[in-house]
């Protein structure tokens, strides 16, 4: 919450406000006690962003560096702005809420709205299984976890992939080396003594029994 209130401090200021949105898996963590995430990931509407970093792009990288433990490797750019606060990883991207759906639950104290689990969930199906190709073990014990705290968020946020897309994502985890939860650069923490499933024949099968029928056009 700390740190939260200090990056809206540093770079609200130059967003209109309630701009700032806060998703990622720090957010699920909060909602599900599953794990524990140790970074915050900051969105903003992309015309919003980059008509301010534009005017502002060079006062918002020294906002941000005055409070950053790490002001060499703090930027703002065209593509988002990064910082470590308090030993925290903070990050703000210029991305929409892939399902769109308002939660109305701000951060206490704060302008800050609470993506949906729906909507963190999509992100991390759309854009990074799909769209990068990247399998990291955080994001598939999420998507595993989904199915027992909020499996109609989970269903939600399959149903924006197409069948494409959804035979990407099968293909990236056929993939995947038989060491890959050791080559992740930012392992599990806090997991309970029976962890969710991670293998890749379980999140295969998670694909397949949440997604839509085959051919079906994704949800708008």
């Amino acid at each position: 919450m700390r740190v939260a209130r200090r990056t809206e401090a540093a770079v609200g200021r130059f967003l209109a406000r309630g701009a700032l949105r806060l998703g990622g898996e720090t957010v699920l963590q909060a909602r599900w006690k599953h794990r524990v995430s140790t970074d915050l990931d900051f969105f903003c509407a992309p015309s919003v962003y980059l008509a301010s970093f534009r005017v502002n792009g060079a006062e918002m990288e020294e906002s941000l560096r005055a409070i950053s433990d790490d002001p060499e490797h703090t930027f703002v750019d065209a593509l988002g702005a990064y910082a470590v606060v308090e030993n925290t990883e903070v990050t703000l991207l210029p991305v929409e809420p892939p399902v769109d759906e308002r939660t109305r639950a701000r951060l206490p104290g704060t302008s800050i709205e609470t993506w949906s689990s729906a909507d963190i969930l999509a992100a991390k199906l759309l854009h990074r299984l799909c769209g990068a190709g990247l399998a990291e073990p955080r994001d598939l014990y999420d998507l595993a976890a989904a199915e027992h705290h909020d499996p109609f968020a989970l269903r939600q946020a399959m149903g924006m992939l197409t069948r494409r897309q959804r035979q990407r994502a099968e293909a990236v985890l056929r993939m995947l080396p038989g060491n890959w939860l050791d080559l992740t650069d930012k392992p599990l923490l806090g997991l309970p003594a029976d962890p969710f499933r991670i293998d890749v024949d379980t999140i295969v099968d998670l694909l397949a029994r949440f997604s839509q029928p085959s051919g079906a056009a994704p949800v708008p």
